[in-house]
């Protein structure tokens, strides 16, 4: 075997390993996070309006809004977590007790809320598990 026939043999290798990695590895892991963002700046969003205006209603037509993008992005989020990132990942965020899940049955509580205080506390919830 000739050194060019070696350096291109290698480069190949060194190649397709950093395909896969990427492709298996760092995109997942990419789309997961940012997937994560939005969700958290929806709750975010949905805190301040709660702050800002003790007497919103549960049936305030922007907060209905921010509710069903916020249970958009949950979903999106417990897809990726379950069909995209790697095992590796998963038990990553499981020893920092980060589970999607118990955000998203927290998050459909939440978007029955009647009262403020249990809104606040569904809020709480979800923070704790992300």
């Amino acid at each position: 075997m000739t050194s060019l026939q070696l350096a291109s043999l290698i480069s190949f290798s060194i190649a397709a390993a950093g395909f896969i990695i990427t492709k298996f590895w760092v995109l997942p892991i990419y789309t997961y996070t940012t997937t994560k963002k939005r969700f958290m700046l929806a709750l975010r969003r949905i805190d301040a309006m709660l702050d800002n205006s003790g007497s919103v209603s549960p049936k305030d037509p922007e907060l209905r809004k921010l509710l069903t993008s916020s249970r958009k992005h949950c979903m999106d989020l417990v897809a990726a977590y379950h069909h995209e990132i790697p095992v590796w990942y998963k038990l990553k965020l499981q020893s920092r007790s980060e589970s999607p899940e118990k955000a998203s049955q927290s998050l459909m509580s939440l978007t029955n809320f009647q009262r403020i205080d249990h809104a606040r506390n569904r809020l709480d919830e979800i923070f704790k598990t992300l």
